[in-house]
């Protein structure tokens, strides 16, 4: 809240240079894709996981502010750039969790890779629950995360599968 009102402050992360997802299939990061999934894939016959770091720019948020909730929304992607390249959502063990990262993580300079992931924490982690349809958009409850972000710096989210078992996409 500020002031006597309240304000709702929405913060989309067009065109975010901190956000993107590391890959155990070829130990990479890849930064700046329009779509970003959490998955438990295959490749060559080989498991593939992909986890998403996602930061957004707090800026616009004055120091005092009273968060009362923060809410991130998860849409499914139109055309599915993983999976199998037809479902959003897929799979009987898709959901997944958010976690606060707890180190810088700058992705220029190294980039992140499966084997150099930024620290994160579990406490007040939030779930994003199983998938109900191919193509349902999730809302999170993020707010506990955001509120540990004020106090104890922004470093973002860090988002994986509950469970890394192959042929779950979110």
């Amino acid at each position: 809240k500020w002031g006597a009102c309240q304000n709702i402050l929405s913060i989309a992360p067009g065109n975010n240079p901190n956000e993107g997802h590391v890959d155990s299939y070829s130990n990479s990061w890849n930064g700046g894709d329009t779509q970003i999934d959490i998955t438990a894939w295959t490749a060559g016959g080989s498991s593939e996981n992909q986890r998403i770091c996602l930061k957004f720019d707090f800026s616009t948020l004055p120091s005092n502010a009273t968060i009362d909730s923060a809410i991130l929304y998860l849409f499914a992607m139109p055309v599915p750039h993983g999976g199998n390249m037809v479902d959003a959502n897929f799979g009987g063990a898709n959901a997944g969790v958010i976690q606060r990262i707890t180190s810088g993580w700058p992705i220029s300079s190294p980039p992140y890779t499966w084997n150099n992931q930024p620290s994160t924490t579990s406490v007040n982690q939030a779930i994003i629950p199983q998938s109900t349809s191919s193509f349902s958009n999730t809302l999170v409850n993020v707010s506990a995360l955001v509120m540990d972000m004020q106090i104890k710096g922004n470093n973002g989210f860090f988002m994986r599968l509950q469970s890394e078992v192959p042929y779950n996409i979110k």
